[in-house]
């Protein structure tokens, strides 16, 4: 299904189901008097349905849960797209995926995953906005039901066990850390989340090499593609660093649907640096493989996407290209001598994340502006809705 679909299901037709069962859960809350404290009695649920990124940011939270409760089972609730990212961090039990490809995937998947996990005595749902996951939640029938709100708490409260209230234009790493806290369970350290991704993704300490190690993350979620740089902006940006006859290496990474743009920034940076060699991986390695060549690199080049923070989380460092998303918003333990970060903050931004439908509708002068498509201080277009 192409995203608008996904997003009008979501938040719209969901309304009123929604509705009638929160009148119902009101209702059998009265009536049946559930304790509601927050020790888990058996499995934990974690909901994420899009973005991988957020999975791997969550990294030292669930970590820190699995360590507080080591004997309960901790269980994944996701779609395609995210799984691998849920895998490769090598701390669930168990993964559910539920197919959001096709309506009638989604129904029967979503039914079958309902009744593996019927009555799981925890969820926590890690989507902020969704309106199907708190059904999703409430139909499992568990005994708490942990989320976040943003403004108004009409559609979650009496649903939700417990809320906490999440400020867009705040680090998702510290509400996470509340969230995960409400069940004691306090986040792992910067080292030990290296040493765990180390372990379960096998990754060996690199050889020294003769020349730069870099690697380009071009690609994102379909929830904000105005976050990406045009193949002649990568090397723009590379042009700053780089002479035009340095010998490098570079990797380019994404799904196997980037494979085709993954060509065209490998054919404009090979035009511009001809003695780089390059090579368009996109597609070609499973995500442990892609986790262990990144572990290997001097330097990432990418924008606000699951593979920045996959980058972070191994100890590689990184240089990211943010405008529709704030990096104050995704980057935990921040170091500028680290993380060198590129940010446009025009009047617009960030927008992804938070509008449903960005106002540039793709024209992300935020990303032109640091790419060097247009210049630094160029006006910034008024957008209409007509």
């Amino acid at each position: 299904m192409r995203l608008a679909t996904k997003i009008f299901i979501d938040r719209q037709l969901s309304a009123p189901v929604l509705l009638v069962f929160k009148q119902m859960a009101v209702f059998l809350g009265w009536l049946l008097k559930i304790p509601h404290h927050l020790e888990p009695k058996s499995e934990i649920v974690i909901m994420k349905m899009v973005g991988g990124g957020s999975l791997v940011i969550a990294l030292p939270n669930l970590l820190g849960l699995k360590r507080r409760y080591p004997n309960i089972e901790l269980v994944l609730v996701t779609t395609p797209s995210a799984e691998p990212f849920g895998r490769v961090l090598g701390v669930f039990d168990r993964i559910e995926v539920i197919d959001d490809t096709s309506l009638p995937k989604l129904a029967f998947s979503a039914f079958w995953c309902l009744i593996k996990l019927w009555r799981a005595d925890t969820v926590i749902d890690l989507e902020v906005h969704s309106r199907l996951t708190t059904l999703f939640a409430l139909w499992i029938c568990s005994r708490n039901r942990l989320a976040f709100y943003v403004g108004e708490t009409f559609w979650k409260r009496k649903i939700a066990t417990h809320m906490i209230y999440l400020q867009l234009s705040a680090g998702i790493h510290g509400y996470y850390d509340q969230i995960f806290g409400l069940l004691d369970a306090k986040p792992a350290t910067a080292e030990e989340t290296k040493a765990h991704l180390s372990k379960v993704s096998y990754i060996k300490p690199s050889e020294p090499a003769h020349q730069p190690r870099l690697g380009i993350s071009h690609a994102c979620s379909e929830l904000g593609q105005e976050r990406q740089l045009t193949p002649k902006e990568w090397g723009n940006v590379l042009a700053r660093r780089y002479a035009p006859e340095t010998h490098f290496s570079l990797s380019i990474f994404g799904a196997l649907g980037d494979h085709a743009f993954g060509d065209k920034v490998k054919a404009e940076i090979g035009s511009r640096f001809p003695h780089a060699e390059i090579l368009n991986t996109c597609g070609i390695y499973a995500m442990p493989e892609v986790v262990r060549r990144i572990a290997g690199l001097d330097e990432l080049w990418c924008v606000d996407s699951a593979l920045l923070h996959v980058a972070r989380a191994v100890g590689c460092r990184t240089v990211s290209f943010w405008g529709p998303t704030d990096p104050i918003t995704r980057l935990r333990d921040y170091d500028p001598a680290w993380d060198e970060v590129h940010y446009s903050r025009v009047p617009c931004s960030p927008c992804v994340h938070i509008a449903v439908h960005p106002p540039c509708r793709g024209d992300n002068v935020c990303i032109k502006r640091i790419a060097g498509t247009l210049p630094p201080d160029s006006e910034i277009p008024i957008w209409v809705i007509q």
